[in-house]
């Protein structure tokens, strides 16, 4: 049990002497308070209900539950007045089913079977986090088998294999994670953060990718009913730059803001209709370039201009464009004017240069993806 400071023991002593008055005597190096019997060897021990007091690793232990033959079989183990352990015993160590509680609040809890307070092979563990609502479930790899379960637990538990990691009961999360204390909050509480993985949610989506620190989706794929978005993330929405496919077989690539488009992109519909240039608040605004397609399928139109709440506004000019062979500048175009309106050179030559401007800005070669527009 090892040597202790002296006014500890005197506290530990007088405690249980008011506790059971001259029923409490030295026992193991230790206080014992409860039932006893006489064993083979005539000793009075331990057996039935009680509490049993001793000292180690400079730490006040406290064992309250169900004795036999002198050792705690099922109980309670407290660590200076905090529950530490509950569950089975042998040879007064966590031995069997139990819980430990990993923090001095109880908040944190490691449920399973253990031997002599160490993790044993196939069996499932589970980690509740309360505050966070979270629960985590699955086996050590065997390098941890040996491992004393309170020996800097944190690391241990993020090596669970074949783990998952439930949310709020209604969500579930398989992947990599780590724990750690959450220097946010005035009282530092441990938390879990999610790494890498897949995210299974309430409403039926998924989210496959990576987590940031508040652990919502940074960047990632978004998989639901009507869609698939693969891109960035913030506060739970679309924001950045990203690619979003439809049922339908419609696709946009650009920027989005706020879950809505914004900013330069890139719209295929359902028709193979292509918009490429500007938009505000998921419809088309600003400058862009708008190709249409006759019933075979055959290019029509392409017009650029401008555009305002998803409508045409001011002069459009109707063109063919053609790529210069310049490698250092993929994106720059000529226009060659075949305009069914009549517009003067230079308002043909300011669109010219806007468009330059546009590809460049946006830095894709679109007549990679749309090779039969020759943009």
């Amino acid at each position: 049990m090892g040597q202790f400071l002296s006014n500890h023991l005197v506290s530990l002593e007088v405690e249980f002497l008011q506790l059971a008055s001259n029923e409490s005597e030295d026992w193991r190096k230790g206080y014992y308070h409860g039932e006893r019997r006489v064993n083979i060897k005539n000793d009075l021990v331990p057996h039935g209900m009680g509490e049993y007091m001793f000292a180690e690793r400079d730490k006040i232990i406290k064992i309250k539950g169900s004795f036999e033959n002198g050792y705690i079989k099922a109980g309670q183990m407290f660590v200076d007045d905090h529950l530490f352990y509950q569950g089975e015993f042998e040879d007064d160590r966590p031995n069997g089913q139990g819980t430990f509680y990993l923090d001095q609040n109880k908040n944190i809890h490691l449920h399973g079977f253990f031997k002599k307070e160490m993790f044993q092979p196939d069996q499932i563990y589970t980690v509740v986090f309360p505050e966070q609502h979270i629960v985590i479930k699955g086996t050590f790899p065997s390098d941890c088998l040996s491992t004393i379960v309170w020996d800097h637990w944190w690391n241990h538990i993020t090596r669970l294999i074949n783990s998952h990691i439930i949310i709020r009961e209604k969500e579930t999360f398989t992947g990599s994670f780590h724990i750690g204390k959450d220097i946010s909050v005035d009282n530092h509480p441990w938390t879990v953060y999610l790494i890498k993985g897949k995210l299974m949610m309430e409403n039926g989506n998924t989210f496959e990718g990576s987590f940031s620190t508040n652990n919502e989706p940074s960047h990632g794929t978004l998989t639901n009913e009507a869609f698939t978005y693969t891109g960035t993330f913030k506060n739970n929405e679309k924001s950045g730059q990203g690619t979003i496919e439809w049922k339908d077989n419609s696709c946009f690539k650009g920027q989005f803001v706020n879950n809505k488009k914004h900013g330069m992109g890139e719209m295929k519909w359902a028709d193979n209709t292509l918009f490429i240039g500007q938009f505000e608040d998921d419809i088309m605004h600003g400058r862009g370039l708008f190709v249409d397609y006759d019933p075979n399928l055959q290019i029509r139109t392409k017009r650029y201009g401008e555009w305002k709440h998803g409508k045409k506004e001011g002069l459009f000019v109707t063109t063919v464009i053609k790529e210069l062979n310049n490698q250092n500048n993929p994106c720059e175009q000529v226009l060659t004017e075949q305009s069914r309106e009549q517009s003067k050179n230079q308002n043909q030559q300011v669109y010219k240069e806007m468009f330059i401007q546009d590809c460049l800005a946006y830095r894709i070669p679109y007549s990679n993806m749309y090779s039969n527009i020759d943009i």
